[in-house]
């Protein structure tokens, strides 16, 4: 039976770990009668990885990819997590292949999957990190430095470690909306301090120019410049505030653990503590999933919009052009018609009729609203004998009407 043991490794070391943010990648050259020796060979598999990983990192960010479901058990006592895949804020992909049971109560456990820490009484904080473990035991035919060893692990074995953190996270995992608001907002005021003033301001802190930038095109051959221009241009106040400067960092995250969920213990009363799945969880969104998200948005705005469609886009109005005897009504009312873009009917419609013709004359109501069927009539007594003339208004629209009187 191969044994396990656990590794720690430097973060940053060169055979092991990940390297630092935006480090130079380094990968062999080969060439006849080059020695493959351990560290180029770790050099090998390292310059993948590290690329692999900062794709992740930066392309899709980190927290669950799929699965690691976590809910508590029939006696509420113990938690279960479901198989699945996260990305940690290095990069690294962490599979749980099988179901593991948690209990919080437990003692901390040394080189087993899980630490569980030994007061969880105020709340704990359930966090999915990567873990190495070397495996296969084999004898070193050759050693260095003449440093004698049996036998030397020859796999390394990438594992996980369940991490309950006694307490509650400080913030939840995203800036949000309302973080972006806010930076926007600082940022606006910034600009308007800088307008009123007539230009920034020189004492504000600006981006330090990179040794590693190329000089502007602009300002190349320019006899004693001392310093060049490049990348985008930091006004002032730009650099000054610290949740922007993280959010145009390339630094990967502070906490290399991915949450998966808080445990609270239950209220007085209460037989269940309380498992909270959401509120601190990070996601990292498929594209099938953003491609849904995306859909529903669009339903939802095109919902919005129907609501404020206008309400009166077609009106029809029939009684026009009769005749009778002056003074009179008309032997037929004058009916309105509001039906909206899909042609189904609007009620509620504010209709008003009035007389246009100098000949007088009146409507009977001057104004009403549309019945559900969408329809609204009046009746219109003529004025002195002559041409008449009328108008109906629905919202914007108005239709001008026609009568005779004998």
């Amino acid at each position: 039976m191969n044994t396990m043991s656990q590794t720690n490794l430097d973060p940053w070391d060169v055979a092991g770990g990940p390297s630092p943010p935006l480090a130079s990648p380094t990968r062999n050259r080969y060439f006849y009668g080059k020695l493959l020796d351990a560290r180029h060979l770790e050099l090998e598999q390292r310059y993948f990885l590290e690329q692999s990983r900062q794709i992740n990192r930066m392309g899709l960010g980190f927290g669950v990819l799929c699965g690691l479901g976590l809910e508590l058990a029939g006696d509420g006592t113990k938690l279960i997590l479901y198989p699945g895949v996260a990305i940690d804020g290095l990069g690294r992909e962490i599979v749980v292949p099988t179901p593991v049971c948690i209990d919080p109560a437990a003692t901390d456990k040394t080189g087993g999957e899980h630490v569980i820490p030994r007061d969880p009484k105020a709340g704990v904080t359930v966090c999915l990190c990567y873990h190495e473990c070397e495996t296969e035991p084999a004898p070193a035919l050759v050693s260095e430095c003449e440093v004698r060893e049996r036998c030397v692990n020859g796999l390394v074995c990438e594992r996980f470690r369940i991490h309950l953190q006694p307490g509650l996270p400080d913030y939840p995992p995203y800036l949000g909306a309302t973080g972006l608001l806010g930076i926007l907002k600082r940022r606006l005021a910034v600009l308007e301090r800088e307008s009123a003033a007539g230009g920034p301001d020189p004492a504000a802190p600006v981006a330090p120019p990179s040794p590693h930038d190329p000089p502007s095109p602009q300002l190349a051959g320019v006899a004693g410049l001392g310093s060049h221009v490049s990348g985008f241009p930091a006004s002032a106040g730009t650099f000054a505030d610290p949740a922007l400067t993280e959010l145009l960092s390339c630094a990967a995250p502070r906490d290399d653990c991915v949450v998966l969920g808080t445990l609270t213990l239950p209220a007085e009363g209460a037989d269940k503590p309380i498992l909270d799945t959401f509120t601190y969880r990070r996601t990292i969104m498929s594209n099938d999933a953003l491609f849904e998200l995306i859909l529903g948005l669009t339903a939802l705005v095109q919902r919005c919009c129907r609501s404020v469609e206008p309400t009166t886009s077609t009106v029809t109005v029939t009684g026009d052009k009769q005749s009778t005897k002056a003074k009179s009504l008309l032997d037929k009312e004058i009916v309105v018609t509001v039906t909206d873009a899909n042609d189904k009917p609007v009620a509620d419609a504010p209709v008003t009729f009035e007389v246009t013709s100098a000949l007088g004359g009146s409507f009977e109501p001057a104004s009403t609203t549309t019945k559900p069927s969408g329809d609204a009539s009046s009746k219109w007594r003529l004025g002195a004998r002559g041409p008449q003339t009328a108008r109906v208004t629905v919202g914007d629209q108005t239709v001008d009407l026609t009568a005779t009187a004998v």
